[in-house]
């Protein structure tokens, strides 16, 4: 039996292909239909779009020989009608998924963050709260329950500056001590697959497709009960590195907030191992707030009971809005050293993204990796930090104290307590040298 691909309306030579495809391009989006003969049709036989642009809506079975052909320049590229038993277990959407290339024009057709923005600013300060419980309801549709999300070792980072590079340093560093890391982030510069990566690698094709169509088509069979409800496009992404990290049984799943924090997708997580904030400016204001302790609020949204956090020096007016919160859910807050008052045993402080403003974000990020791998020996033991790297450092921080410059006379209500540099081992500091950024970036960079 013939694939629709083997069904050419007549040969052409490459040259009038080429011609007659060019000026056709604007129609190629429409079904052409074509049978070799009456006799060959069957009513139980459904017809694909022709044309060289919709080769990515067809099914894998008919996809690559369709695709010899046109390489060939033997035909247009309109194909007859594909008989039902190629087609029958793989409708629209197929119930088992499909290629990457037809996920991301699926995950296209959701509302993106355009039109939510401007959704939120029309109902601004009305619906907010009702993110959350959307977000878990999402999950629940999905199959990801709050104990699996609990499950997850995850370091939450919002802020207005330097989050990506926080991120992108953290998950850097963890990796350099030989843990699986998750890492999301957003936006992306050229592929969506590099939101989502797995030991500094954005997720292969193959991988998001399956993952993306095992949440999409959960979402879809389901949105008949909830009203046709779908997720936007940056909170579908979260869910499914949600989903991701969690069947991929990453170490650590390093977490970036979208927009803002307190009501942010990502802030769904309850247990999150440590928490950084970043520095702080005037970001989103339609949706955040137009003065900086607004913002604040929302970005110290993250901090939970009892879970450690730091920040970074920040405007004035941000930092008593920081204080309040950690103090309102009990939470140790402390600001990061500067980069220069850490042991580095001798060596150059050496940073993989480049700029002064990254020795900010470095010292955050030593501070929220040094936090995790305590954590994370508390739970596990010793064992799991290797060469008794945490002793080392451990020792190195008891024996160290603030300097004067962090113990200037602050007001009472606002005074934050400096975290303790400590030695940097080498793999901390193979962290901060290494390719921090998505290969994505240093491939738009050259």
């Amino acid at each position: 039996m013939k694939c629709a691909g083997c069904v050419l309306v007549r040969p052409l030579s490459r040259e009038t292909w080429r011609r007659r495809h060019f000026f056709s391009r604007a129609n190629t989006s429409r079904p052409t239909p074509v049978s070799r003969s009456a006799g060959d049709a069957s009513d139980r036989a459904v017809s694909l779009p022709g044309g060289r642009a919709m080769l990515h809506a067809w099914p894998v079975t008919v996809r690559g020989c369709v695709g010899n052909v046109l390489r060939s320049g033997r035909g247009r590229g309109r194909v007859g009608v594909v008989p039902a038993a190629i087609t029958s277990c793989r409708r629209y959407h197929m119930d088992r998924g499909s290629g990457y290339e037809e996920a991301v024009q699926t995950l296209n057709t959701l509302q993106t963050n355009a039109q939510t923005l401007e959704r939120i600013r029309r109902e601004r300060g009305r619906n907010a709260h009702n993110s959350l419980p959307q977000m878990q309801s999402f999950m629940d549709r999905i199959g990801i329950t709050l104990d699996e999300l609990d499950g997850l070792s995850v370091i939450h980072v919002s802020g207005t500056k330097g989050k990506g590079s926080v991120c992108a340093m953290c998950e850097s560093i963890l990796r350099s001590h030989g843990y699986k890391t998750g890492f999301y982030s957003s936006p992306h510069l050229v592929q969506v697959r590099e939101r989502i990566r797995i030991n500094g690698q954005p997720i292969s094709r193959d991988d998001f497709s399956k993952y993306f169509w095992s949440c999409y088509n959960r979402l879809a069979q389901t949105k008949d009960d909830h009203n046709g409800t779908m997720p936007a496009y940056f909170r579908f992404l979260t869910l499914m590195a949600f989903h991701v990290f969690i069947e991929e049984k990453v170490d650590v799943a390093v977490i970036e907030v979208g927009i803002g924090g307190a009501y942010d997708c990502t802030n769904i997580v309850r247990s999150p191992v440590v928490c950084g904030i970043t520095s702080l400016g005037l970001d989103h204001l339609p949706l955040l707030g137009d003065t900086i302790d607004k913002i604040a609020w929302h970005k110290a949204g993250i901090i939970k009971t009892g879970i450690p956090a730091f920040t970074v020096e920040q405007p004035e007016g941000a930092i008593e809005v920081i204080v309040n919160q950690a103090k309102e859910v009990k939470a140790p807050l402390h600001l990061s050293p500067s980069l220069d008052l850490y042991n580095w045993e001798g060596r150059e402080a050496k940073l993989g993204l480049p700029g002064d403003h990254q020795r900010i974000n470095a010292t955050l990020a030593l501070q929220l990796c040094h936090t995790w791998l305590q954590r994370r020996a508390e739970t596990q033991g010793l064992d799991s930090i290797a060469n008794g790297e945490l002793e080392a450092m451990s020792r190195s921080s008891s024996e160290g104290a603030s300097s004067p410059e962090n113990e200037e006379d602050k007001d009472e209500d606002v005074r934050v307590p400096t975290a303790k540099p400590f030695a940097i081992t080498e793999r901390f500091a193979q962290g901060l040298a290494g390719k921090c950024m998505p290969l994505a970036s240093v491939h738009f960079l050259l």
